[in-house]
């Protein structure tokens, strides 16, 4: 379990531009420049999942995750996000973030339905959750706040959902509802993020059927390699 380097860049580089230097944040976290420079890089899940203790520290700011979220323009990683940014619409982006999902972050597990409405959870793993609950909620509003600006990055247009829900008690609700422009329920059962179907026809302006041929060939092959390479790992973990 891990998350790749590249996320992690881009969350300390967004947190500097609001005055937390990227030195420091790499230092206070144990993580070098050098290991967050390579979207081939992974990040162990525990390393990757406690660097929201030092935003935090250094903010001083209940909702650093949303807030870091709210400021990063579009979040996509290495050939996933070649993949993702080539496909047809939102709706076959968003089936290609549960297929692929994984590739860029073990740590998270990610359902798409679409049925009257179209609704993308996601699920963070369990120890995460046990272990570090404060840093998971960190992590999961910085998806969700990254995942909105990446639809109107690819897609132009804002995208405002039908309703945001959140498996964690309510905190300062007005920043989300003022963000995410809907209606925002906390302590549900499940992180959901639901739009309507309207919206997820919505087709990228950076679709490109060659590329997402040629991005589907290659990440599907590197699928069925890291399958090979983790049977591997989990038995020398264990």
């Amino acid at each position: 379990m891990a998350l790749q380097g590249t996320v992690i860049r881009t969350i300390f580089q967004t947190a500097a531009s609001s005055g937390a230097a990227f030195d420091t944040l790499c230092r206070m976290s144990g993580i070098s420049p050098e290991e967050i420079s390579d979207s081939e890089n992974m990040v162990e899940w525990e390393k990757a999942a406690l660097i929201w203790v030092p935003l935090l520290k250094l903010s001083g700011d209940p909702l650093i995750g949303l807030h870091v979220g709210m400021n990063v323009e579009k979040l996509l990683h290495g050939m996933v996000g070649f993949l993702i940014q080539s496909s047809e619409n939102i709706d076959q982006s968003l089936q290609l973030l549960c297929r692929y999902g994984h590739m860029v972050s073990p740590m998270v597990e990610y359902k798409y339905t679409v049925r009257d409405v179209a609704i993308l959870e996601m699920t963070q793993n369990k120890m995460w959750l046990m272990k570090h609950p404060e840093p998971a909620r960190h992590a999961n509003d910085f998806l969700f706040a990254a995942t909105i600006n990446t639809f109107h990055a690819l897609t132009g247009r804002r995208i405002v959902p039908l309703r945001i829900e959140l498996a964690y008690e309510m905190r300062e609700i007005s920043e989300y509802r003022k963000f995410f422009g809907c209606e925002v329920l906390f302590n549900k059962g499940a992180n959901r993020i639901i739009v309507s179907k309207e919206n997820v026809s919505t087709v990228l302006l950076s679709s490109d059927q060659s590329m997402f041929q040629l991005f589907n060939s290659i990440v599907a092959g590197k699928q069925s390699l890291l399958a090979t390479n983790s049977t591997a790992e989990n038995l020398k973990q264990l």
